[in-house]
């Protein structure tokens, strides 16, 4: 009775990793991925942070009569304007230098777009980027469905 009893719990036990180690398997996959595009996110939030605190420090410096010349910012109308162009190309040279570029690439499908607006005598320039995330095993159709998106809000009440 004991042997057949043995043989039955051996059944059984076959039977639930029959079920369970596709779904460890799945769900490894699924964190190695949720890993993976949370780094993205990170490395995007994080070369817009970069970005915005030169912009206020240029800024800064500017308005305070420390530097006249600066790549970043200009001054018109007695205020501090962002330059654009240089913004942008500083923008894409941090993303080619991040990991989310990887080895000076620029990922596929980015996208960059500024808002500009003037709240209570401030100007207020929102930064939109966005990408679609890179897949370590997953299809490339769930890159395009998630993609990575990051902002940032530069506010300049700086006068010169």
């Amino acid at each position: 009775m004991v042997p057949e009893m043995l043989e039955k719990q051996k059944g059984a036990v076959m039977l639930e990793a029959a079920y369970v180690l596709p779904l460890v398997l799945i769900v490894a996959l699924l964190s190695v991925e949720a890993v993976n595009y949370a780094s993205d996110c990170y490395s995007a939030n994080d070369v817009l942070a970069n970005v915005n605190e030169a912009v206020l420090l240029e800024a800064s410096a500017v308005s305070s009569g420390v530097t006249n010349n600066s790549p970043l910012v200009n001054c018109q109308d007695h205020k501090v304007v962002p330059n654009q162009a240089a913004i942008q190309t500083l923008l894409n040279t941090n993303i080619q230098n991040s990991q989310v570029g990887g080895a000076g690439n620029i990922p596929d499908g980015f996208d960059l777009n500024w808002t500009e607006q003037t709240v209570s005598g401030l100007l207020v320039y929102v930064v939109n980027i966005s990408f679609p995330s890179k897949t370590l095993v997953l299809p490339e159709a769930m890159a395009q469905s998630f993609p990575v998106k990051s902002n940032t809000i530069v506010t300049l009440g700086f006068s010169c």
